[in-house]
């Protein structure tokens, strides 16, 4: 039933970019489709495509007897795995991208069961600082820079 709902609401967000796509202005438009053909047609595409996914859904669920999951969705390692990311996204302005990510890294490689304390060690501090010099040195994006001290040595790195 979950597959199915969560079908639905696709479908929903995917509608409502349809919706937004049509206020696209068009008034310079060089070619016959304008600028807002493409993403029309590929949004058209993707509720035909959800369609015929959520039919398939659909009979998926009546063929098991509409009975309920067994399985539990949400286990400690889930649950701990969503609070590090919200964690993360609360804290992320005020420690900067790096160290935040150093601590997101850490806490996940853990909870998904890395035992190795070096190999995590290592991992948590390289990964942040190859996004870090990637995203924020060679594509120009901005990212969380933290407060500070912390702020200070960010423009260091990127």
């Amino acid at each position: 039933m979950g597959e199915v709902i969560f079908h639905i609401i696709l479908m929903i967000v995917i509608g409502l970019f349809l919706k937004e796509s049509y206020g696209i202005p068009d008034e310079r438009a060089s070619d016959p489709i304008g600028p807002a053909g493409f993403p029309q047609a590929l949004l058209y595409l993707a509720l035909v495509l959800m369609t015929i996914s959520l039919i398939k859904a659909i009979k998926k669920w009546k063929a098991e007897g509409n009975k309920a999951d067994k399985e539990t969705v949400l286990t400690p390692t889930v649950v701990g795995v969503l609070v590090s990311i919200i964690v993360f996204i609360v804290l992320v302005e005020y420690l900067g991208f790096i160290l935040g990510s150093v601590f997101l890294l850490f806490s996940l490689f853990y909870l998904l069961g890395q035992r190795n304390w070096t190999k995590i060690t290592v991992q948590s501090l390289v990964l942040p600082f190859g996004f870090a010099f990637v995203f924020g040195n060679i594509l120009s994006v901005p990212l969380p820079r933290g407060y500070d001290v912390i702020k200070a040595l960010s423009y260091f790195i990127y």
